[in-house]
């Protein structure tokens, strides 16, 4: 016989042991099902036990869901849309042309085959499209770094703003990659 106090549980109670709270906010990434002998013996699946006897085994379903987990870094990592840690960003880095009175195409390229070089994932947007179509698009994938290619490359600078912060950073082109791989070491 047991004899306890039963109860509901409910948002805000604690454990009567340890004073932590029952319920915590989570999110399932993978799920375990016990099937039992069901699907064993439908197929005839059993084995051998040390008396040689025949008994049907037990099976079991595990599954580890990639959506489940990318939905899971998304509630962790969002502001009013998308930011993807580096770690699993489709990309680190977005280098968005704005401006296409561009001196030297040259130079944007060897700059991103840089990027690229260091081990650094980088999308080059050089679509013809408008410049807040592009940031937006940047936003909605949730690559956590964007460089911007303006007016500025014929002095030699660009923009860059992490996709946390508040506002764009100018620096200059010869600092990019320091500055990539410093921000992606925290």
């Amino acid at each position: 016989e047991i004899v306890a106090d039963i109860a509901q549980v409910h948002e805000g109670d604690v454990c009567p042991v340890c004073g932590k709270p029952l319920i915590r906010k989570g999110i399932e990434v993978g799920n375990t099902f016990k099937l039992g002998t069901k699907y064993a013996k439908t197929l005839g699946l059993e084995y051998q036990d040390v008396d040689n006897k025949l008994h049907p085994v037990e099976m079991g379903c595990y599954g580890f869901g990639l959506e489940r987990c990318m939905a899971a870094i998304v509630e962790q990592h969002n502001e009013a849309g998308i930011i993807w840690p580096a770690s699993v960003a489709p990309f680190e880095v977005a280098v968005v042309v704005v401006s296409s009175k561009m001196k030297s195409r040259c130079v944007l390229e060897v700059n991103c085959m840089s990027i690229e070089k260091e081990g650094i994932d980088v999308l080059l947007d050089d679509r013809k499209e408008r410049p807040g179509v592009k940031f937006k698009d940047m936003e909605l994938i949730g690559i956590p770094y964007r460089i911007t290619v303006g007016r500025g490359i014929q002095e030699g600078k660009v923009e860059f703003r992490a996709r946390t912060a508040a506002e764009n950073r100018e620096i200059a082109l010869g600092e990019v990659i320091k500055l990539v791989k410093e921000e992606l070491q925290k």
